[in-house]
């Protein structure tokens, strides 16, 4: 999820589901609370009433941005932009597909698409966007030196 502002301790997070736009405020995994970006209403769980209300004022005064934000995080990419993905953060075919968790073929395929799955370009902007989300994730392909003739 990705971080969007903080109140004190508090992080206002982005969590984009099919239909439902939801902004999370966290402080520790124990005290979470969901807020309707469409008109601010609490929906589930809870936060101090002081920083709820800060929240609520800052997602009214942003709305229109974080719907911006959530719409371009559901573009789909094409074969084309994949690649350019792929290669912009040096990745082998082999490892771009351990970091997706599919196979080369998929991403074989993936390149010749019109449109990837839409779970496959959440994760592509995530990686690009979050350096240390990729450097979590991220494993080497292991190359193999041939000897020498």
């Amino acid at each position: 999820m990705r971080e969007i502002r903080r109140f004190g301790s508090f992080k206002l997070l982005m969590f984009c589901q099919d239909e439902t736009r939801r902004t999370y405020m966290s402080k520790v995994p124990i005290l979470l609370a969901k807020i309707r970006i469409s008109n601010g209403d609490l929906l589930a769980g809870e936060a101090p009433n002081k920083v709820s209300k800060q929240a609520r004022r800052w997602v009214e005064g942003h709305r229109a941005e974080l719907l911006w934000r959530i719409a371009e995080e559901q573009q789909p990419i094409r074969g084309a932009d994949f690649a350019r993905w792929r290669v912009s953060l040096g990745l082998s075919l082999s490892e771009a597909a351990k970091l997706l968790g599919v196979g080369r073929r998929t991403i074989m395929g993936y390149l010749n698409k019109d449109e990837l799955p839409s779970i496959v370009a959440i994760a592509c902007r995530a990686l690009a966007r979050d350096k240390h989300l990729l450097a979590a994730r991220y494993v080497p392909a292991r190359k193999i030196a041939r000897p020498a003739a």
